[in-house]
């Protein structure tokens, strides 16, 4: 077994910390390995191993220590060393073969690079010979060395890593890519061949006492030219055949790559816990999902066109090779040199990518909240004002683009050089050779364009380098995302709905969005099952954050909730969630029929239950009321509907399905006061037996609740019954008395009990 090292505290906080774990950096098995068995250790709430980071980040109950925590890491961490190859034999393993390989390929090339220096003497002057393989020597060892700053290092670990995190979700179809690739070696072989035609009925015409292919001269006196022409059109229908399918093959791989890529990355933003989702802008989501996802597809686009052209100057070499040895060394002599450039314009070119790519989410993010508040911009006269948030995020835009283009097309002419030299120096060394009769007109003719076909090779790569080096920071920040923490839906016990009573208790619970800034204090309060309780107070006393925590949208810093007698940090969210109907302040209607959205979260409902739910939910009138009935569409975010309208739609989807506990958060905040009592009659029978959780700033909604909980700065100040309150002459006596004189004045609540 390998040695496992202590973790290092990173982050510590009651109930959570983050650790930095040796050896998991860029490590993705490993990291799948510790969040597997952290998983299965009882205590902990949450784990997620992170292999971009380097760090595992746990949360467990308040009673646990974030020392108990750190020896469940490293016992995960023996385990997982313990279910894996140890490192040293890892390695071993892995390096004994790739450096056999190595050496072959290594010696391999030193042997043809002698070869083709001592063919290339025979044709071309020996200080020339020299001066090439010294170029190429140098270019060679100096691309070998160019690996930059330990920034530079960093960043292409991170590429690489992205780069094998996306090879292995194609693995599915990696035998379609092989076949692709094939397809692409068999088209360029046969134009190759194809090109060595056309210097053989060269010769046929011009010289046809040596008619040579590759080199060799054709046996057949004098040759058929009616064959030739035939074989040169069957060559350039297989090549056009093969490289139509190479690329439909490639692309259909990529097509279900993306697919799977997109969907798996949408279910992980879509798990995200609430805190990821709350720093994280909208725009940086919808960059990620849409126009990063889409520029895979470039990726892959580009990469079949780089082996395309790799293929086709491979072939030409062996074309070269075949002819003239010699020859070989002359169009190796700027590979090198162009890679080395290549490298270093990479290092300096890709953080500007990636701030690029930041760029454009920030100015997404602008855009769609631009869009999103139209009405309100509008209402303000605000458009000046919103013009300039846009143009200045563009104008960041911008200036990246500029000086990412700027460094960009330092790239392009000097690959255009190289080729033009190359074909420069090909055409004046063959015609010399040519002109002393050493090689055949053919020949000559094949050289040259083979010779262009290794320089148009170059200038295609050129052309695509740009493309995938924006990719390539694409692909890094989708993979990155994959490092954001999310919900384990699955983690802890299951709990059945239909044995769930709906008993809920609050033992002492403290909760803070911020750690400087508590939102709940030493929170208790006992909802026996059945009953309803309500939640009312000043703005920021923490109301809604009892829902959400009861939802386990987050964990409680410190205290238990308790359903049933059950911690729900102990049971699985999804069956928490799936025992509570929730109607939250802002009620999302999505771009379809009011009777789909009514239905979306029971599948499969049929019309009587979506009726009686409006019913229930006094949305049934209305909605008989327009053209199509339930048939109408609502537009997107329901903007065809009224505020009160799109209220009682989410209502009704909440009481679709009858559940155990039903929570309320300002759900008559948009209706009339008739509206409210008629609502508030028919749920008073709907959720009958059901644990009711009401949060209002009316206090005419919660009247009728069996007990009413007054809370300020996160702790509850009083509890009774509506009676109990008057009677006690305490803040909700002062609130009513307040609402009351405005009701009868027809005014509105004070500001001060909204939520």
């Amino acid at each position: 077994m390998s040695k496992v090292h202590a973790v290092k505290a990173y982050f510590v906080r009651p109930g959570e910390s983050t650790w930095d774990v040796p050896g998991l950096w860029r490590n993705s098995d490993l990291a799948r390995r510790i969040e597997s068995s952290l998983r299965r250790c009882p205590p902990l709430t949450h784990a997620h191993a992170s292999a971009w980071t380097g760090r595992v980040r746990v949360k467990y109950p308040g009673r646990f220590s974030a020392e108990e925590a750190r020896e469940q890491i490293e016992a995960a961490l023996r385990a997982s060393a313990d279910g894996a190859p140890s490192q040293d034999a890892g390695s071993n393993a892995r390096s004994s073969p790739a450096g056999s390989l190595s050496t072959v390929l290594i010696g391999a090339g030193i042997a043809a690079t002698a070869y083709a220096t001592k063919a290339a003497a025979r044709i071309f002057p020996r200080t020339a010979v020299l001066a090439g393989l010294g170029t190429f020597v140098g270019t060679v060892a100096a691309a070998a060395r160019n690996k930059g700053d330990d920034t530079a290092e960093t960043t292409r670990k991170e590429r690489d890593h992205a780069l094998r995190e996306l090879l292995a979700l194609s693995r599915p179809h990696h035998r379609t890519l092989q076949a692709s690739m094939a397809l692409t070696v068999a088209a360029r072989a046969m134009q190759v061949s194809y090109v060595a035609l056309v210097g053989t009925l060269t010769d046929s015409m011009i010289a046809r006492d040596r008619v040579m292919l590759f080199g060799r001269p054709v046996r057949s006196r004098p040759p058929n030219l009616l064959k030739l022409g035939a074989a040169s059109v069957a060559l350039i229908a297989g090549c056009s055949v093969a490289e139509y399918y190479s690329k439909l093959l490639w692309m259909r791989a990529a097509h279900r790559v993306i697919h799977d890529l997109r969907l798996t990355l949408y279910e992980h933003v879509q798990s995200l816990e609430m805190d990821q989702l709350a720093d994280a802008s909208r725009g940086n989501h919808l960059t990620l999902l849409s126009e990063d996802i889409n520029r895979i597809e470039l990726l892959f686009s580009s990469t079949w066109a780089v082996w395309n052209e790799i293929a086709y100057a491979s072939c030409s070499t062996v074309g070269f090779f075949l002819i003239n040895p010699g020859f070989v060394g002359l169009a190796s002599v700027p590979m090198p040199g162009l890679l080395w450039f290549a490298q270093t314009l990479e290092r300096r070119i890709r953080p500007k990518f990636a701030e690029l790519r930041r760029q454009v989410g920030v100015l997404s993010g602008v855009l769609a909240g631009n869009v999103d508040g139209i009405s309100t911009i509008r209402a303000f006269a605000a458009e000046r004002s919103a013009r300039k948030w846009v143009e200045e995020a563009s104008a960041r835009l911008r200036d990246e683009q500029d000086e990412a283009v700027r460094l960009l097309t330092s790239y392009n002419p000097a690959v255009l050089a190289a080729a033009n030299g190359l074909r420069m120096v090909t055409a004046v060394a063959a015609g010399f050779h040519a002109s002393r009769g050493q090689i055949s007109p053919g020949t000559y003719v094949t050289l040259v364009i083979l010779s262009t076909s290794l320089a148009l090779p170059m200038l295609s790569v050129a052309r695509d380098f740009p493309h995938i080096l924006s990719t390539l920071a694409s692909v890094n920040r989708v993979f990155e995302a994959f490092d954001a923490p999310r919900e384990d839906r699955d983690a802890g016990r299951p709990l059945a709905a239909d044995e769930v009573r709906g008993a809920i208790r609050f033992e002492s619970v403290r909760f803070a969005y911020r750690a400087d800034v508590p939102i709940l204090q030493d929170v208790s309060v006992t909802i026996p099952a059945g009953r309803t309780a309500a939640f009312v107070g000043t703005t920021g006393a923490g109301k809604s954050t009892i829902a959400k925590l009861l939802l386990r949208f987050y964990e409680p810093g410190a205290g238990r909730i308790l359903l049933d007698e059950q911690d729900v940090s102990a049971l699985r969210r999804g069956d928490v969630r799936r025992c509570i109907a929730y109607v939250g302040q802002e009620i999302f209607l999505f771009n379809g029929t009011i009777g789909e959205n009514i239905v979306f979260g029971r599948r499969g409902a049929g019309m009587d239950a979506v009726v009686r739910a409006a019913r229930a939910a006094g949305a049934h009138e209305f909605i008989s009321a327009l053209p199509e009935g339930y048939d109408t569409h609502v537009g997107e975010q329901g903007q065809k509907l009224s505020g009160g309208q799109r209220q009682r739609i989410g209502i009704a989807r909440a009481l679709l399905d009858r559940k155990p506990i039903v929570i309320l958060d300002e759900v008559t905040a948009a209706l009339d006061a008739v509206t409210e009592a008629e609502l508030l009659r028919s749920l008073t029978a709907t959720l009958e037996g059901s644990s009711v959780v009401m949060i209002a700033h009316r206090l005419s909604a919660v009247r009728h609740a069996d007990a009413i909980h007054v809370m300020e700065s996160g702790r509850i100040v009083e509890s009774g019954s509506h009676e109990e309150l008057l009677a006690s002459r305490g803040r909700y006596a002062t609130y009513w008395a307040l609402q009351m004189r405005k009701a009868d004045a027809g005014g509105a609540p004070p500001e001060g009990l909204d939520t």
